[in-house]
């Protein structure tokens, strides 16, 4: 239940409910003060009370609410919590007034704070992801360019001819290194796309090669 308050032209408390008294800790005491003012901290004081005297002066309708907005409060011990605060114009015995709806937004925050603090330990954990895959990758493409290097020479027959068997062993080599040097390529692209260094760029891929390709090995 929301908490209610109706105020006065002088925005003094002319009756709350309960719900208010257990938000701002007025139900036990005994000389709780009767000013909206005494609800706020102290740099808030001025800025509500400006607003609400607009409020005051316009020409709504009784019963004309506004829009909630976040703003804080302040318990009769001194503590102060996130609190959320809507207006509206109503008519009492002694003239035009306002009636006030708050409401304890302290689990709210304490959820988007959670939230906040794991999507920062999140981001954090993808960056320090993606470097290390970077690294690994970058270190494993030295040798494999050295292992597909040593593949074409021999293919070439530089050092001498292979026999057929021999031939088709290295060709799985070279093959098997070229297919693993674009897995490591294709890491090092998701990293960088992962760090905004890279824009997508959408192309048709013919399957069948691929498949083909995997299935040789």
């Amino acid at each position: 239940q929301d908490a209610m308050l109706d105020l006065n032209a002088d925005l003094e408390i002319v009756i709350e409910n309960t719900a208010s008294q257990e938000l701002f800790g007025t139900a036990d005491a005994e000389d709780a003060p009767q000013g909206l003012e005494t609800r706020l901290p102290f740099e808030l004081r001025e800025n509500h009370c400006q607003e609400l005297h607009q409020i005051l002066a316009m020409n709504e309708a009784p019963g004309a609410v506004g829009e909630w907005h976040t703003t804080r409060g302040l318990r009769t011990d001194g503590s102060t919590f996130p609190m959320q605060m809507k207006v509206g114009r109503a008519d009492l015995q002694h003239g035009p007034a306002l009636v006030v709806l708050a409401r304890d937004m302290s689990d709210a925050a304490a959820r988007e704070a959670e939230l906040q603090s794991a999507q920062m330990a999140a981001e954090a954990a993808a960056l320090t992801r993606s470097r290390f895959l970077a690294t690994v990758s970058h270190e494993l493409r030295t040798p494999l360019h050295a292992i597909i290097g040593f593949a074409d020479v021999m293919m070439t027959g530089m050092q001498g001819p292979l026999e057929p068997k021999h031939r088709e062993y290295v060709q799985h080599v070279r093959d098997a290194g070229g297919l693993l040097l674009s897995l490591v390529n294709d890491i090092m692209d998701i990293s960088a796309i992962d760090q905004g260094g890279r824009e997508l760029s959408p192309e048709v891929l013919m399957a069948a090669p691929e498949f083909n390709a995997v299935h040789a090995l």
